[in-house]
């Protein structure tokens, strides 16, 4: 299981088109949820699109990915440069609770970057949260590579 996260986690990383800074990194994981909570608009220049439906398991709390694309506006072109993955789970009322945002970079981001993705999202050790992941990564690839 471990292998095959590991190789569909590559595998997706790769049609990305465009460098991961690190402060797109810092916007996706951090700035995004102050955005949401303070009612702000999104960081100038950049916009975020949904990619893929709710990706979500059936045990307590429903864990539930999102999955939007970051795009930077330059000029007339945007790029896609970095996947947010917004984890959360509900409670008995349906609010979201334990909200928790991912960053994929783009392959040509720098390793540190890499290293600091991939081990957000392993020191959680919320075995949950992996398949989830792990299911996301999938869903993704398959909507990218096989349309």
């Amino acid at each position: 299981m471990k292998i095959q996260f590991i190789l569909l986690f590559q595998l997706f990383v790769t049609i990305l088109i465009a460098q991961t800074s690190n402060d797109e990194y810092k916007y996706i994981v951090d700035g995004y949820q102050q955005e949401q909570k303070h009612d702000l608009g999104p960081k100038e220049g950049y916009f975020f699109k949904p990619l893929q439906k709710e990706v979500s398991v059936d045990y307590p709390g429903k864990p539930t990915m999102k999955t939007k694309g970051l795009y930077k506006r330059e000029g007339s072109n945007t790029k896609l440069v970095a996947i947010m993955l917004e984890y959360y789970k509900v409670n008995a009322n349906k609010d979201k609770i334990s909200e928790k945002y991912f960053c994929i970079p783009h392959p040509k981001s720098s390793k540190a970057l890499f290293d600091k993705a991939f081990n957000a999202v392993l020191k959680t050790n919320d075995i949950v949260l992996l398949k989830i992941y792990n299911l996301a990564l999938y869903s993704l690839t398959s909507e990218f590579c096989f349309k």
